[in-house]
């Protein structure tokens, strides 16, 4: 008899830290099992468990110019101007937030706009800015 598949309930904690919850992963799993009605098993859906932990941000403290390359949270402490240069081939959905502690901090789209922009600036102390990458649009929008 095959166990029923629940789905996560709207509102639940689907991740872990930088990591799917352990129930999350069971319901990856279980749900490619449902779908290989053909008799090959699935061991571990690594493939689904991979891409939920490529969509959490990992947190960087930064005090020069950074390349941004995986989805991140960039906390910029610089004392002078810093520039953040977005990855050259983003995926859809990316997602990158920068927060300006100190001095301007300047984003450039790396061939991608930003908005409509080459670039997009934090010029107020505190300010930040959370970027989506959509790949039908072709360019990322600032939220």
């Amino acid at each position: 008899m095959t166990a029923k598949l629940i789905a996560p309930k709207r509102g639940e904690d689907i991740i872990n830290g930088n990591f799917g919850t352990a129930r999350f992963n069971d319901y990856l799993k279980r749900a490619a099992d449902l779908i290989n009605q053909d008799g090959s098993q699935v061991v571990e859906n690594t493939a689904g468990i991979a891409a939920i932990n490529s969509l959490v941000p990992v947190f960087v403290t930064t005090n020069s110019n950074r390349l941004v390359s995986q989805n991140e949270t960039v906390n910029c402490t610089n004392g002078g101007f810093i520039l953040i240069t977005l990855m050259s081939s983003p995926v859809n959905n990316q997602r990158i937030e920068v927060k300006r502690a100190n001095q301007i901090v300047s984003i450039t789209g790396n061939g991608k706009l930003i908005d409509g922009l080459a670039g997009f600036t934090l010029l107020t102390k505190g300010d930040a800015v959370a970027l989506i990458y959509s790949t039908d649009a072709g360019y990322w929008s600032a939220m």
